[in-house]
């Protein structure tokens, strides 16, 4: 869907660098939708943070490293900041939500960013009602589909 925004969880980045099954298939398939114009995608700073050591521990320094260069050039993918508004927001969904503080800071900066559906495969992050969670398999489907 042109113009629709989606944020995206850490778990789809570490999905498309290790994965070699059907969810790193679907997690390739996802930014590539991006690169294509199909939608724009958003995360957090904090994903760097998160992919990078994962791929560092997994893979190696220079794997992580070469993933974050070209995760930086996908067209149609933003990395927001981790502000201190964000931050506020973010002691607002510990209190509310009672999350562990990197996935408060990634629903609040879905929240204030107001994306349309926010792709996770972290079970935790379906109950919290405030944001339109979905699965990475329902996003591609939802994406693909179009208006």
């Amino acid at each position: 869907m042109k113009g629709m925004r989606v944020y995206i969880d850490s778990n789809v980045f570490i999905f498309s660098a290790i994965s070699l099954d059907e969810k790193g298939d679907d997690a390739r398939k996802l930014l590539t939708l991006f690169a294509k114009g199909a939608a724009s995608g958003l995360t957090s700073a904090l994903t760097f943070d998160e992919v990078f050591h994962r791929v560092k521990k997994e893979i190696s320094h220079e794997a992580a490293i070469g993933l974050m260069e070209n995760l930086l050039l996908v067209p149609n993918l933003s990395f927001l900041s981790a502000d201190a508004k964000v931050l506020t927001a973010c002691l607002l969904a510990l209190r509310k939500y009672r999350i562990e503080p990197r996935d408060a800071i990634h629903v609040a900066t879905s929240l204030l960013a107001g994306v349309d559906m926010f792709v996770t495969d972290d079970k935790a992050l379906f109950k919290i009602g405030d944001v339109k969670t979905i699965s990475l398999k329902n996003a591609i489907s939802k994406i693909e589909k179009g208006p």
